[in-house]
């Protein structure tokens, strides 16, 4: 009877409003706490990538690739120290300057250019200019050369103009919510996803012209996977929230996500492809048959995976297979 009664009892639900002066606090703090973790998380992945790097193959050590890919590794490290740390100060209320934020811009526009050199080494294994029509070398090296100039303008003018708008006294929520306003951003996404796109284009076009089906099928389906899907929607995804969500907190964490995500798909398709050698091979002659040194398969070599143009005797290849 007693629970009944008590049960016909209608408690209203107490709610008191944050007071205005308390409200802004709350909000940043959840936003920081939200970037903390979230950076600590793709950070952490870059350690264990960093070691399955290392440990793949040590014939490539010394190569382009796998310095390049230690550099990106490097810098996606000090991007997450340093967004950490930012995201840490605000939580206890101690926020960071804003030259700080000018620190992770410059990483920010620097770390994708470095990790997308990584596809130009490739590009520039299986297309050498050597064995390029003037034409063709100028189109293909030209347009990357164009590219990345005019991110690095774009990169240094976007600096330079957040730069004097900090030095102006602005604080740390205005000038955040200005650089993420700026054109520069925007360009930079959009030269990010026509690189992408152009380099990864060209590789893949390559894998056509030699090797067995199942080699062919297997460096396809990494490059295409690792080197161009994830990172293009990202970017794409990007670039509609600097268009759509005039808020910075969710397109900076899409753009923190993005970094990371091309870091580690340029890894990991280093790592899983780093098996794959192709051997020169010749046509087998009869016993006292002179060979035919015209029949041997001239051999494009690249760190993560080896090439060779088409052959009319495709069924001497030799493919050694380690992963």
């Amino acid at each position: 009877m007693a629970t009944t009664i008590l049960d016909s009892i209608n408690v209203p639900s107490l709610t008191f409003p944050l007071p205005p002066a308390i409200q802004p606090i709350v909000t940043a703090v959840e936003g920081s706490a939200d970037g903390l973790l979230l950076t600590a998380i793709w950070c952490s992945f870059l350690i264990p990538i960093a070691i399955a790097l290392i440990l793949s193959n040590p014939r490539n050590w010394k190569t382009p690739i796998f310095v390049m890919n230690i550099f990106a590794i490097a810098l996606g490290l000090a991007f997450g120290v340093i967004t950490i740390n930012f995201h840490r100060r605000n939580i206890a209320l101690n926020p960071v300057g804003p030259r700080y934020l000018l620190a992770m811009s410059c990483l920010y526009f620097f770390t994708p250019i470095s990790t997308q050199s990584i596809l130009l080494f490739r590009v520039a294994a299986v297309y050498p200019l050597r064995e390029l029509s003037t034409a063709r070398g100028l189109f293909i090296y030209g347009t990357f050369a164009v590219t990345q100039t005019t991110r690095l303008i774009n990169t240094i003018l976007s600096l330079v103009k957040a730069s004097r708008f900090m030095g102006n006294g602005a604080d740390l929520g205005t000038a955040a919510k200005t650089f993420w306003a700026l054109p520069y951003v925007k360009v930079e996404l959009f030269l990010q996803l026509a690189y992408d796109i152009f380099a990864s284009t060209l590789f893949l076009l390559r894998l056509r012209e030699g090797g067995s089906y199942a080699s062919r099928l297997r460096g396809l389906f990494w490059i295409a996977v690792f080197n161009f899907v994830f990172p293009v929607i990202l970017n794409i995804t990007t670039i509609v929230f600097l268009f759509r969500d005039p808020k910075i907190d969710h397109g900076a964490d899409v753009m923190v996500v993005n970094i990371y995500v091309d870091i580690i798909c340029v890894v990991l398709a280093t790592v899983w492809c780093s098996g794959t050698h192709w051997q020169r091979a010749t046509d087998p002659a009869p016993p006292g048959a002179p060979s035919h040194p015209s029949e041997e398969k001239t051999i494009l070599s690249v760190s993560t995976a080896t090439f060779a143009p088409p052959s009319i005797h495709p069924a001497q290849t030799q493919v050694d297979l380690d992963v």
